[in-house]
C-alpha cells in the first residue's frame, strides 16, 4: 500500500496487493481496518461511488509529493504492501494477549484485580502461574496497578530483564535497547543478568543488556504518558520524537543535527504534529509536512 500511495503503481502492483490481501485472513483484516479509517475521512459527496474506485482515488497522490521523491524514494523504499497497514496497527503484535493500535491507549483489568494500561503500539502477554503473576512486555509502554490482596509477586518481564513488585503502581517502557522503569508509590526490584537494583518510590531507572542505571527524571514525569502528556527535561529531540511516533499514523524523520537538540517541555502526546509545532517555536527547527503522512524535522 506504500507503493499504491506513491502514484506510480501499475496494474501488476495492484494485482500483487490483491494477492497479498487474499493470502491470509489477517491481511484482509488489516486492510479492512485501514479502509475503515480512510472512510471516516471521505465526505458525503462520495456516497454511491464504488469502494474500489473510491479507494483508488484516496490512494492517488498530489503531484507536489513528487517534490520529495528524492528524500523519501517511496517507490524504491516500499517495504512491502503491509507497511502502511502496520502504521495503523503493528502486525507483528496481533498474537499478543493485549495490544494497542497507533494513537491508542487502553486499560484492562487482570484476573487478580490488578490493572494494566497500555500505551500506543504496545503489546503484552499475560503470564500467571502458581508462584508469580505478571506480564511479558513485548514492546511499548505499560502502567501497572498491582492488587495487593494476592500474596504472589507481580513480575513484568522484557527479554532477560524483570521488574518485580508486591504492591503499588509502576511504569515500564521499551526504547531501543533500554527498559525504562518508574516506581510510583511502592518499591520495585529490577533484575538484569547478574545485576539487581531496588528502586525506591518516586525513582526511575533504565535496564540495559548488562547493567541498570538510575534515572534523572521523576517517576511522575516518566509515567506522564498515561494522561496523554510527554514530560521531558533535557531529553534529546531524537528520543522525544521516538516517543511521539507511536501516536502518529505517518512517518516522522529527524535529521541527525536536529536529533541531538536538548528538549525541556510538556507536550501533548496525543497530538504529535501540534507537539512538533510547539518545539519549532522554541528550538531552531524547520518542520515540513507532505500529504499528512510524512513529516521532516531539520535544524535551521
Amino acid at each position: 500500500m506504500v507503493l499504491l500511495r506513491s502514484g506510480e503503481a501499475t496494474e501488476r502492483d495492484r494485482q500483487r496487493f490483491e494477492a497479498w490481501r487474499n493470502a491470509d485472513p489477517a491481511h484482509a483484516k488489516a486492510v479492512a481496518h485501514v479502509e475503515a479509517s480512510l472512510g471516516a475521512l471521505v465526505p458525503s459527496a462520495t456516497a454511491g461511488i464504488p469502494r474500489r474506485a473510491l479507494g483508488d482515488a484516496l490512494l492517488a497522490v498530489p503531484s507536489r509529493r513528487r517534490l520529495v521523491r528524492g528524500v523519501l524514494s517511496f517507490g524504491a523504499v516500499a517495504l512491502g504492501t503491509g507497511a502502511i497497514v502496520d502504521r495503523f496497527s503493528p502486525i507483528g503484535q496481533w498474537t499478543a494477549d493485549l495490544h494497542t493500535h497507533t494513537g491508542e491507549r487502553t486499560k484492562a483489568v487482570l484476573a487478580d484485580g490488578s490493572s494494566v494500561t497500555l500505551g500506543a503500539r504496545s503489546a503484552v502477554d499475560v503470564d500467571y502461574g502458581s508462584d508469580a503473576r505478571g506480564l511479558v512486555l513485548r514492546v511499548g509502554a505499560a502502567f501497572v496497578r498491582v492488587a495487593d490482596r494476592d500474596v504472589r509477586p507481580f513480575v513484568v518481564r522484557n527479554g532477560h530483564r524483570s521488574v518485580r513488585a508486591r504492591a503499588g503502581s509502576f511504569s515500564v517502557r521499551t526504547e531501543g535497547r533500554w527498559l525504562h522503569v518508574a516506581a510510583l508509590d511502592a518499591p520495585l526490584h529490577i533484575a538484569v543478568g547478574g545485576g539487581t537494583m531496588t528502586l525506591a518510590p518516586g525513582g526511575t531507572a533504565r535496564a540495559g543488556t548488562h547493567r541498570i542505571e538510575a534515572g534523572r527524571e521523576s517517576a511522575a514525569a516518566e509515567a506522564s504518558w498515561t494522561s496523554g502528556q510527554l514530560q521531558v527535561d533535557e531529553e534529546p529531540l531524537g528520543s522525544v520524537v521516538e516517543r511521539l511516533r507511536p501516536y502518529f499514523m505517518g512517518v516522522i524523520r529527524v535529521s541527525d543535527d536536529a536529533a541531538s537538540l536538548p528538549v525541556t517541555a510538556v507536550l501533548p502526546l496525543d497530538e504529535p504534529l501540534r507537539a512538533l509545532d510547539a518545539l519549532a517555536h522554541t528550538l531552531p527547527l524547520a518542520i515540513s509536512r507532505y500529504a499528512g503522512y510524512l513529516v521532516l524535522v531539520s535544524r535551521t
